[in-house]
């Protein structure tokens, strides 16, 4: 089947344009052989262009541009699968495909993902899909939770995503709750949950008393840090350095759950940190003192020395900066 069209030439700028349009609008790229192509060849600037679509029909594209007339010709040819499309591209393009029609996902992140995930059927996909619809995750979150993992679509539903699910049920999050915190951070599901994920909440617990306040941490934290190690293992001894200085229970859970780099010290590192946080007269109840050992980790002694140096250059006095550092420790940090 032969097809022609003649369109305007569009400059370069117009192009980059062109190019966002359609990749917003998924209906262009997928409704046909030829506004396929056409996608393809927009995206690449190519004058010629193969691809397989979808339902495996082979296409070639030639783009020839006539400058005297200030148009271009797309011509379309479509034929039967060739001898050599190998099971690969057919693997790829069905993926693709998959990613759109069935996860919400936009044509750039399905091309994307596909290079992480691929599958030839939609068995195993379509049971992570219920399951997670099953369990109150809107169309959004889940094109998010694609998006950021797509491997997800090829884990086994019971086994690895059901489990965590029920458990956080059994904590106390309510599946509204469990949706909007998986979507925004799925990196969750990827933990083991015998090994990481029960651990860590249980060493919350320890520290907070209840799993209702283990709950209302978590879902106030950054992201799914808490559950990436051993949480135990990695602070329980940080934790005795800050109680030693007085921080009071709550700040030091503020700490935990804020994947504060500060954590990521040594021991010894940590113990002079803090120490430094207390002899700049920072108040050990109040919530400033972590968010000044927040600031301060990582940043090197003379670096700090040449900020409070060249805060004082405009006229201000040691116990002013100090003052005002005490009262917006993030004053140091500009």
């Amino acid at each position: 089947m032969m097809g022609k069209t003649k369109f305007p030439i569009p400059n370069e700028q117009h192009m980059m344009r062109r190019f966002d349009i359609v990749m917003k609008m998924r209906s262009i790229p997928l409704k046909g052989a030829f506004g396929f192509c056409k996608f393809i060849v927009d995206m690449v600037h190519l004058h010629t262009v193969t691809c397989i679509l979808a339902n495996g029909v082979f296409m070639e594209s030639v783009l020839s541009i006539g400058t005297s007339e200030g148009i271009f010709t797309l011509s379309t040819t479509t034929a039967t699968t060739p001898e050599n499309f190998s099971s690969s591209d057919e693997s790829s393009s069905f993926t693709v495909s998959y990613l759109i029609n069935s996860c919400g996902l936009s044509p750039e992140s399905a091309l994307s993902a596909s290079n992480k995930v691929r599958f030839k059927s939609a068995s195993k996909p379509d049971l992570v899909l219920h399951l997670f619809r099953n369990h109150g995750f809107s169309n959004t979150q889940i094109a998010n939770l694609i998006t950021k993992h797509p491997s997800l679509l090829l884990a086994k539903p019971n086994k690895t995503i059901l489990t965590k699910l029920e458990f956080l049920k059994q904590i106390g999050f309510s599946e509204d709750d469990i949706a909007d915190f998986l979507s925004k951070d799925p990196t969750f599901m990827l933990r083991s949950l015998e090994r990481t994920i029960k651990p860590s909440c249980e060493y919350l617990k320890s520290l907070l008393g209840t799993n209702q306040k283990v709950v209302a941490a978590i879902k106030n934290s950054r992201s799914t840090w808490i559950f990436q190690f051993d949480l135990e293992r990695i602070i329980s001894h940080k934790v005795e350095i800050l109680r030693k200085y007085g921080v009071t229970e709550g700040n030091i859970v503020k700490l935990v759950t804020a994947r504060t780099r500060s954590l990521g010290n040594k021991d010894d590192k940590f113990e002079e940190l803090v120490g430094n946080v207390s002899e700049m007269g920072f108040d050990p109840s109040s919530s400033q003192f972590v968010h000044a050992i927040d600031v301060l980790a990582g940043m090197k002694s003379d670096t700090l020395e040449a900020k409070l140096q060249l805060i004082a250059s405009h006229g201000w006095s040691r116990c002013e900066i100090a003052l005002a550092i005490r009262n917006q420790p993030v004053l140091v940090a500009l």
